[in-house]
């Protein structure tokens, strides 16, 4: 199955100004009770500990191994908030805006992997319905939800690579290709 040609460029472009149109909204949204803790009160965003220290900390600043720790550990986000603050210091909308393009990212990737095991249809109406679909919001609206939006970007990607990686293996019996088959 081939990704190339305009309808494919089209159906990316509904996603961009979809996922936009759903959540252009944030943009002036503030700053809401754990985005507080997590980025403004959060040395590890403002960059004033070294990022080794960052492998060390919970995802709100605090040292894992403090028994007040929530242990909370999303080193990945907070480096992916450190980012955001060299670009855009505090400002609500830089962050806001990097939630919704993380959550495009996530989006696109979606379909890349859908578009691997179901028709092109199903794939396309598939991924319609998770760009839209409301449990997301939370996630992409609020600051924190970066996370989400960040596990699901990873997990998709996984099964991208395990799927490939199933289709790359070397069948040597008619039991391991009967069972694969199966799988797939």
């Amino acid at each position: 199955m081939s990704l190339r040609g305009s309808d494919t460029r089209h159906f990316l472009t509904l996603l961009v100004v979809l996922t936009i149109g759903l959540y252009a909204n944030t943009f002036s949204s503030g700053y809401v009770w754990d985005d507080r803790a997590a980025i403004l009160g959060n040395t590890d965003v403002h960059g004033d500990t070294s990022l080794y220290e960052i492998l060390r900390h919970d995802f709100w600043g605090q040292d894992i191994n403090h028994e007040g720790s929530h242990k909370s550990y999303r080193p990945l986000t907070v480096l992916s908030y450190r980012l955001n603050f060299l670009l855009t210091e505090l400002t609500p909308y830089g962050f806001h805006v990097g939630n919704v393009i993380i959550y495009l990212v996530t989006v696109c990737v979606f379909y890349l992997a859908s578009v691997r095991w179901i028709s092109l249809d199903a794939s396309r109406v598939a991924t319609l319905l998770f760009t839209a679909h409301p449990l997301h919001c939370e996630a992409v609206s609020s600051l924190v939800g970066r996370a989400d939006c960040l596990s699901g970007l990873f997990f998709i990607t996984g099964l991208i690579f395990y799927s490939d990686g199933l289709g790359r293996l070397r069948l040597t019996s008619p039991t391991q290709q009967s069972s694969l088959a199966s799988f797939q």
